[in-house]
């Protein structure tokens, strides 16, 4: 019973870090959004994060940079709480770096999946032009208009992008902290930091081609039927190596900052309450 409640409080922890990150970040994310999926050969401003933010003061002000607060909001901590929580189950001391990548990759891939329909409806509100109203008013005209499957749409695609990221993470995150601060050592919010930056960017560079997907896809950016390495034969006929890395720029800060919030406080906390530098 202990144990139970200690996962469940992971998953809260988790919830609670991703709430503060989503806030401080969600910027960035309609900036990636503008470069992926608006940029193009008659708008190539926009393929530069100069260019987008531009784009966003000028057609919406300073609460474009807002849109889809509400259901990133609903999506990143339903994930965030999955994810943790489940992490702290499969998670034990005694562990390998292939273990480690595991354990995280399966915990990102399955909460992903589960919170995809919300993803869904994120992605589309941040786009600027589109036109959202309320979480469920928008998932039922897509319902209506599109069919119940479609809020699936790019979840493989999300599942492989984001458990790729996690696993990538995990791994890096933890090597770092036994390199910088032996588990004797005690906690330091500096280090811990660090070394989510850090493993935020390695994971963000190795998974990107696949957000690139991800974001058209569930923007209905493309108008065929294609397998995923169709889609990126495709990219690179009519884009080139550089439409790989359209909308990387922001989210190299975005992704890496909001997920080291989110550790910096399940570790911070659990070292206060449990008194352990690696509780889960």
């Amino acid at each position: 019973m202990v144990e139970q409640q200690r996962v469940h409080f992971q998953g809260l922890l988790g919830a609670t870090g991703s709430l503060i990150s989503t806030l401080a970040v969600q910027p960035l994310e309609v900036i990636k959004m503008v470069m992926i999926v608006k940029s193009n050969a008659s708008n190539y401003r926009l393929t530069s994060a100069y260019g987008s933010v531009e784009y966003i003061l000028i057609n919406e002000g300073l609460n474009g940079f807002y849109r889809g607060l509400r259901p990133a909001l609903v999506r990143n901590m339903s994930a965030g709480f999955l994810y943790f929580q489940m992490l702290s189950y499969v998670t034990s001391e005694n562990r390998n770096v292939s273990q480690d990548f595991l354990a995280s990759f399966f915990a990102r891939g399955v909460s992903n999946f589960i919170t995809n329909p919300i993803l869904l409806i994120e992605t589309r509100a941040e786009v600027p032009g589109y036109q959202y109203t309320s979480l469920w008013k928008t998932a039922n005209t897509i319902a209506k208009q599109e069919g119940l499957m479609s809020f699936f749409k790019g979840g493989l695609t999300c599942s492989i992008k984001d458990s790729l990221f996690a696993g990538i993470y995990y791994v890096v995150y933890r090597k770092m902290h036994e390199i910088f601060l032996p588990a004797e050592s005690g906690f330091s919010p500096s280090i811990t930091f660090l070394s989510g930056m850090v493993a935020g960017l390695v994971g963000t560079c190795a998974s990107h081609p696949f957000e690139i997907l991800r974001a058209r896809l569930q923007t209905n950016y493309y108008h065929d039927q294609m397998t995923i390495m169709q889609r990126f034969k495709s990219t690179y006929q009519n884009e080139g190596l550089y439409g790989f890395t359209k909308g990387l720029t922001p989210r190299l800060i975005r992704k890496p900052l909001a997920n080291s919030i989110s550790f910096l406080l399940v570790e911070h906390l659990n070292h206060i309450l449990y008194g352990t530098q690696f509780h889960f």
